[in-house]
Parts: C-alpha cells; structure tokens; sequence
C-alpha cells in the first residue's frame, strides 16, 4: 500500500503547513476609502506559495483554511474619518 500524505497523524500534517504558511502575508478581503479587512497569520517572511498549495485539493483546501484559522488573526482597520 503507497503511504500518502493523509496517512500522516494530523500533528505531522500541521507541520507541513506550518512550513507552507511561515510567512504569508496579510490578506486583504475587503476594503473602501474608510474600513479594511484584513486577515494574518502570526507568522514571519511573506511567501508567495499561499494560493497555490491551497488549490492542491479540497481536502487539502479544507485542512489548509482549519490551520489558518488556528494560528491567524482578522483585523477591521477603520480610519478615524469614518466616525
């Protein structure tokens, strides 16, 4: 039987993703004149590796965005004017 990548325990897999998201930076979702969304991981020195390995496949897809969700942030950035 050919071991894959899911065969892995879940521990070892965050590893892996860990190393694949060391350094993604902010993402923006949306953004006006006056509010920003921006999403970011806690992580280090921005890649550009992050769309790519999270279209492999929807299970990866699916355990890449858990991971990012556990270790990143959202931030609402809204400019003093907007008040």
């Amino acid at each position: 039987m050919v071991a894959t990548f899911f065969h892995l325990p879940r521990e070892l897999r965050d590893e892996v993703y860990s190393y694949l998201v060391s350094g993604i930076a902010p993402f923006r979702f949306s953004s006006d004149d006056n509010i920003t969304l921006l999403a970011k991981c806690l992580l280090e020195a921005p890649t550009s590796t992050y769309s790519s390995w999270l279209l492999l496949n929807k299970a990866i897809h699916r355990e890449g965005i858990e991971y990012l969700q556990q270790i990143g942030t959202v931030e609402l950035v809204i400019k003093k004017k907007a008040w």
